[in-house]
């Protein structure tokens, strides 16, 4: 039996103001009744459902109480004790009382100990609940929050708040309907700016996206909705909780024009708890829209706190913050599914999603669809548009996602974190980009000059549409980190707007490669594919690994200038680097013109060495086994002639002919990529051409020579 108890209470919490049935206006209550006078209890103000599973304060069944004759020792008119109707969680906590005339509401005169009378339960909060004992209605007696969403309801909130702290913790609960919640100065009496401000071990909740809180008015500082402290001032509250609320910083129930200005949804600026060094607040199931910021978490004792289940759209800025963004605070916090967009509406400086703090972990988030209006600068500390920044260290990401953002993916600053299954897609997203951010700049992931001893494990950077590709590369890194481990797929990234090279899966800024650098990572581009590696200690360096291997990707070249096999060109990081390659191309051609294949060098940059030592093993002219020693300068093309078969475009493998090359490669301090390409050509007249078939590769393989 859970049953909640009535009467014997001061009359200011007997009976409180009611709608009457005769008239419709707003009445209070007579301290007593007559006595003796029957009264029948309700669960609407004019109609609704009659209560009466009852009992009397003996324990009897009861249809009705009658107020008392003032033989059983209370006043005469007083309603005796007695318990409402049976339920979970112990029955309704406030009813209609009808004695003729006018109803009136009755609450609960037990609200104080609900949690310890709670059946099958001694004293405190079951694992369900908060560590507090008090249940009460924010939008019923005493406080009376206006759900209609026509009158400010700070005061009343912050009062139901304020007294459920004041009885040792528990729930302010907040029924569904539309609450206006406008600034003040001195929220709650704390000294701190903004709307409702929590207390120890209160949990503010609502009915999921049926409750709104909307901010009203003129927000002139940057506060939260609902906060501890705001930017300027800290508070010391522990184990608070908000969950189950929709938080919105414009009017209505559709996005505005603009975000509100100054608003966050949740601000924590938690500092100097005790009984513990960390606040353990709770966040979930929130709804976040048309704010300054999403949630900011910024106190330094913001800590071991539950962030779950939050959806956010339409910010001026971020989404969600942990942490100052000049650094501390926030740190030592789980997140899990949080899923912000369309931040940074400003066009401001501003990710959907900013860490600038330690040891948080985040599984299952995502940041998509913010905004970019600027250019990016290569190495510079650009966060603009992008769907991570990520300026702190030794945190974790776990299957989280960018997708859709103006900017970069991923932008990672510091290093000795952890991304585990991380997806980059479509970065630079064309619907996201305006005034000065163009096509090509901003990457999946983008790893910045003082990273290190990082690690990006099973991580996809992509650009899945089929028209419109604007992320440049799948995976940029600075040349200046170190320790960097990377493993993954890259797919359909697009550095330029014309170019369709595998190799666009990983770029170096700013300089070449370094030794620290472990890469490997499948690039591919529509039908070709490139293994691109480096420092991998199992095959003593890496590979760059160009493979043409679909029936459809033959090509045949019909005129005697070399041209480049497009699936056979690869590019590698300069800086006085030496470099292992092999070829093996597979071909028919013309027996009278029979086929040149031949190899090319370039670079990046003017100035620099680029430098190939090769050896061709083929069948000559003649028919006769040829070996060929050569070396390629940038600038000038080699090649050998050998033997067509007189089939070009026959079937089966009777006229196919290949030549293998293999080589050394080196690229000078001065290069900053280095290029080798196969060519081929007819050698001399116009003939039926020379057909490169498929499975013919290059294959670059970095190496040490002491």
């Amino acid at each position: 039996m859970a049953r909640h108890t009535f009467g014997r209470t001061p009359a200011d919490r007997t009976m409180v103001p009611g709608t009457a049935t005769s008239g419709g206006g707003v009445t209070i209550a007579p301290a007593l009744l007559a006595g003796p006078t029957e009264v029948t209890f309700w669960s609407d103000a004019v109609s609704g459902v009659r209560y009466t599973d009852l009992l009397d304060g003996a324990g009897a069944p009861v249809t009705s109480i009658v107020s008392s004759d003032g033989t059983d020792g209370l006043p005469v008119g007083t309603i005796p004790e007695f318990h409402g109707p049976d339920g979970e969680p112990y029955g309704p906590a406030d009813m209609w009382a009808d004695f003729g005339g006018g109803r009136f509401k009755l609450v609960a005169s037990d609200l104080g100990f609900a949690s310890a009378v709670r059946a099958g339960e001694g004293p405190g909060p079951s694992p369900d609940d908060p560590p507090g004992t008090v249940w009460v209605d924010a939008a019923g007696a005493p406080y009376f929050a206006d759900g209609s969403g026509l009158t400010d309801s700070r005061a009343s909130i912050q009062a139901a708040i304020d007294d459920v702290a004041a009885a040792g913790g528990g729930v302010v609960s907040l029924a569904r309907g539309t609450y206006q919640i406008g600034y003040v100065a001195n929220a709650g009496g704390t000294g701190a700016a903004g709307g409702l401000q929590l207390r120890d071990k209160v949990w503010l909740r609502g009915e999921g996206f049926a409750t709104r809180l909307e901010a009203t008015g003129t927000w002139s500082t940057l506060a939260g909705l609902v906060g501890i402290g705001d930017r300027a001032v800290s508070r010391a509250v522990r184990d608070a909780r908000v969950s189950d609320l929709w938080l919105k910083g414009t009017p209505g129930a559709s996005f505005a024009g603009s975000p509100a200005a100054n608003v966050h949804g949740v601000l924590f600026n938690t500092v100097g708890v005790s009984g513990e060094p960390d606040a353990v607040h709770r966040l979930h199931d929130l709804w976040i829209w048309d704010t300054e910021v999403g949630v900011a978490l910024l106190g330094t004792d913001d800590q071991a706190m539950q962030v779950q289940r939050i959806r956010g759209r339409h910010f001026r800025r971020q989404g969600l913050l942990v942490g100052k963004e000049t650094g501390g605070g926030g740190s030592d916090d789980y997140f899990l599914g949080v899923d912000v967009s369309s931040a940074n509406f400003s066009g401001g400086a501003y990710a959907g999603i900013e860490v600038y703090t330690s040891n948080n972990h985040f599984s299952q988030c995502k940041s998509w669809y913010n905004k970019r209006s600027s250019a990016f600068a290569a190495g510079a500390g650009y966060k603009d548009g992008a769907g991570w920044y990520v300026n702190g260290t030794r945190n974790i990401f776990t299957s989280c996602e960018a997708q859709d953002n103006g900017g970069h993916g991923w932008v990672v600053r510091l290093g000795k974190n952890t991304m585990a299954a991380c997806v980059a897609d479509s970065s630079n997203y064309y619907d996201n980009i305006s005034g000065s951010a163009r096509a090509n700049e901003c990457s999946g992931f983008y790893l910045g000059s003082s990273v290190t001893e990082i690690t990006l494990s099973a991580c996809l950077a992509f650009d899945r549409n089929t028209t419109n590709k604007y992320q440049k590369y799948g995976f940029a890194l600075d040349a200046a980190s170190r320790n960097v481990f990377i493993t993954g797929v890259a797919w359909d990234n697009r550095a330029t707007s014309s170019s369709a090279t595998p190799l666009d899966g990983v770029a170096w800024i700013n300089g070449a490669v370094h030794p620290s650098h472990e890469i490997l990572v499948l690039s591919a581009y529509g039908n070709t594919r490139a293994t691109i590696a480096y420092g991998d200690p199992d095959e003593d360096g890496g590979t760059v690994q160009k493979r043409q291997d679909s029936l459809g990707a033959a090509v045949v070249y019909t005129t005697p200038r070399l041209q480049d096999v497009p699936a056979l060109v690869a590019r590698v990081p300069g800086g006085s680097r030496r470099y292992r390659w092999e070829a093996l191309i597979f071909y028919r051609a013309d027996a009278v013109t029979n086929a040149r294949i031949g190899v090319r060098t370039g670079r990046d940059g003017a100035a620099g060495a680029v430098e190939a030592r090769w050896q061709a093993e083929y069948l000559g002219p003649n028919g006769s086994a040829g070996t060929v020693y050569s070396s390629t300068d940038v600038g000038s093309n080699r090649y050998v002639v050998a033997d067509g078969a007189g089939n070009v475009g026959g079937d089966g493998d009777v006229r196919q002919r290949s030549c293998r090359f293999s080589g050394t490669l080196f690229a000078d301090s001065g290069v900053g990529a280095a290029t080798l390409a196969i060519q081929v050509a007819e050698d001399g007249g116009t003939g039926d051409g020379v057909r490169v078939i498929e499975d013919s590769y290059l294959v670059i393989i970095p190496a040490a020579y002491t």
